[in-house]
C-alpha cells in the first residue's frame, strides 16, 4: 500500500493543490471546510510574517504522518514533542492551535488548553466519550514549530498523534469559503 493511500485511509484533511487554490479531499476540517471544496491558498501569506494561532494552513505532511507515530521516542502517556523534520509531497489542511514556546493540552472532547486557558473553539466537531482525542499531559511546542489540529477532532490525524510540525512544513494560509457561498 502506498503512503498516499495510507494517509487518505486514516482520514487526514488532504488536499490537491492547483495554482493558488486547493481541493479538500477529506473531512478532517469539517464543518469549516467541506470535503470536495476548492479553497483559496495564499502561498505568500507568511513571506513577511509568521503564522498565527487560529490560522488555517496548508502544510506538507511529515514523514511519520502515515504511521501516526511520534518521530522520536517518548515515555508512555507523554505527548509527541515533534513531528518528523522530513516532509512528504502530501499536503494537509489544519488549524494552528499553538505556536513556538506555548504550552498545550487537549481534553477528552478535543478542546485545546493553551498556556492554561481553554480556547473558545465553536467551530470544532467535539469528540465523543468513546473517542480517544485527548492529549492530557501539557507539552511545550518547540522553537520553530506549530501544533496543528483538524476541526473535526474525532476524525483528524494531526499533531496529537505525530507531533508539532516545523515552520518549514507550512506552505501557506487557506481561506475557508463563506458558508453562504456553498
Amino acid at each position: 500500500m502506498s503512503l498516499a493511500s495510507v494517509v487518505l485511509g486514516v482520514g487526514l484533511a488532504g488536499c490537491a493543490a492547483s495554482g493558488e487554490s486547493m481541493r479538500a479531499i477529506q473531512k478532517s476540517m469539517e464543518p469549516t471546510i467541506l470535503s470536495g471544496e476548492i479553497i483559496p491558498l495564499d502561498v505568500h501569506a507568511y513571506d513577511a510574517t509568521e503564522p498565527r494561532i487560529g490560522d488555517i494552513v496548508s502544510l506538507r505532511a511529515p514523514a511519520n504522518v502515515g504511521s501516526q507515530t511520534c518521530a522520536v521516542s517518548t515515555r508512555r502517556g507523554q505527548p509527541c514533542p515533534r513531528a518528523s523534520e522530513r516532509l512528504t509531497d502530501i499536503s494537509l489542511i489544519k488549524r494552528i492551535v499553538a505556536g513556538p514556546g506555548q504550552t498545550v493540552s487537549i481534553n477528552r472532547e478535543g478542546r485545546a488548553r493553551v498556556d492554561g486557558v481553554m480556547e473558545d473553539e465553536p467551530f470544532i466537531i467535539a469528540c465523543e466519550a468513546s473517542d480517544d482525542c485527548r492529549m492530557p499531559r501539557p507539552m511545550r511546542v518547540p522553537p520553530g514549530a506549530y501544533l496543528v489540529l483538524g476541526d473535526n477532532r474525532p476524525y483528524s490525524s494531526d499533531s496529537r498523534y505525530w507531533g508539532p510540525v516545523p515552520r518549514a512544513a507550512i506552505e501557506g494560509r487557506v481561506t475557508p469559503l463563506d458558508p453562504a457561498r456553498r
